[in-house]
Order: C-alpha cells, then structure tokens, then sequence
C-alpha cells in the first residue's frame, strides 16, 4: 500500500510540472498576430474609405448639365418616363433581348467600357440575383458607390455599425423583365429602364450586417436622408417602389463627365 501512495504522488507531481512548464510563448504569439491584422484591417479601411471619396468626389453641376432635363428637388416621384429618358441618353444603346445574347456579348461591353460588374461591397450586400443580373454602366456603379460612402457616413455621425443596404435589381435583359412580370405585378409591361444598365434598385427594409439581416427603422431614415440629398444635387431620378420596399434609381449623367 505505501509504495502505491508514492507511485500516485509522482505522478502529480509529473503532471502538475508539466502544466507549470506549458509554453506561452506560442499563445503570445498568436494574440499579437490577431492584433496586428485588426489593426492592420482598421489601417486599410480607413485607406480604401480615403480614396474611395476622392474617385467619386465631383464638382459638376448636373442641374444645370444633365444630358437630360432634370430639377432640383426632395420627393421621390420621378415617373417611368424620366427614368425611360435619361436611360436612353446615357445607358447601353439598345436592349439586350436574352439572356443568352448577354453572355455572348458581355466580355466586349465591359472590354469597351460599357459595363462593369457589381459585386458585394463593404457598402452594399448583391443577393442571389433572379430576374437581373449584376452589371451597371460605370456612371450608375460610381453613384451606387457614393450612396455607400455617404450612407456609411451618417452611420459614423449617429455611432452605428457599418449596416450594408441590399442592392435587389441591376441590369435586366427583355427576357427577365417577362419573367419578372410573372411574378410581380408591378413591374412595367412597358420599356423598362432596368433595360439599359444605369438603374438599380436598393431595398429600404432589409440591411445587412456580417451575415445577419437586420430591419431598423433608423437605417431606414439614414438612407432615405442620403437619397434625398442625392437627388436634390440632381445625382439621381428616383421613386419609392412601396410594394416592393424598395427605391427605384436612374443615374444622371452630366456633360462635363
């Protein structure tokens, strides 16, 4: 019985070595390399956030130079027939018919500069798109990237989390605006500027937030604000969809661009 009493003894006495002797310095190691990416995430944010102003930052007056007319003001009731107008004058020259003929033609229309593609941005959330497919003009891509900057900023002024808004709608083919109309009995049996690559639509209900929905009505209000400015400096035609939730969008494009 003794000699067992002493065999168990050395063997705590092993154990609790073993733990005193337990390296830290990997564990040092490993919070300092996850600091120095936070920092290092914050230091690239505030850099792309920085030069993201001074790509879209514009001194044109676009009341006064709009390629179509357009007046300054704050309601969001700009009829199809705007939106049709301004589409023509500054999107793609004609619509494209099917889905089909878009993929055939568009590596030529981006290798020409007549469209971009839009993907999720730290601004703004592209879901998995139905009846549209994710491509803009780059006047429409560089307004859908200040609405970001300037949504952001508001969040910053009123201390909120960087929220994304949902892009829901970007360019449509004649072959998803009938499939649209299938289902949603407000989309347009009439031309559709959704046709011509420089109209979006952007959801007021839904934000996202790492992978989380989110429904605040003081989000909301901020992206109501920044539209509104928007379009008060003539930047945009736009109308609330109230079916959808959702802000039907042109951009205007000025002659001095």
């Amino acid at each position: 019985m003794p000699q067992t009493k002493k065999s168990t003894k050395k063997r705590k006495s092993k154990s609790t070595k073993k733990t005193k002797d337990a390296p830290i310095l990997p564990y040092l190691l490993m919070g300092a390399a996850i600091t120095a990416l936070i920092i290092a995430a914050i230091e690239i944010d505030a850099y792309f956030s920085k030069n993201a102003i001074a790509e879209v930052t514009t001194t044109c007056d676009f009341c006064r130079n709009a390629t179509a007319p357009i007046s300054s003001k704050q309601t969001f009731k700009d009829f199809n027939a705007a939106h049709l107008e301004h589409a023509r004058k500054n999107g793609l020259k004609k619509p494209i018919k099917t889905d089909e003929e878009l993929f055939n033609t568009i590596d030529s229309l981006q290798k020409d500069g007549k469209l971009v593609k839009i993907s999720n941005s730290k601004y703004y959330h592209i879901p998995r798109l139905t009846h549209s497919h994710p491509y803009l003009t780059p006047e429409a891509a560089t307004l859908l990237q200040e609405i970001g900057m300037r949504f952001h900023a508001k969040l910053r002024e009123h201390n909120l989390p960087k929220y994304k808004f949902v892009v829901s709608s970007l360019l449509r083919t004649e072959e998803t605006q009938k499939q649209l109309r299938a289902t949603n009995r407000q989309a347009t049996h009439n031309e559709s500027a959704h046709y011509y690559g420089t109209t979006f639509d952007i959801s007021y209900s839904k934000y996202r937030r790492f992978y989380f929905n989110h429904d605040e009505p003081q989000l909301e209000q901020l992206l109501t604000e920044t539209l509104r400015e928007l379009r008060s400096e003539c930047r945009l035609l736009i109308v609330n969809e109230k079916k959808n939730k959702c802000y039907h969008i042109t951009v205007v494009k000025s002659r001095e661009q």
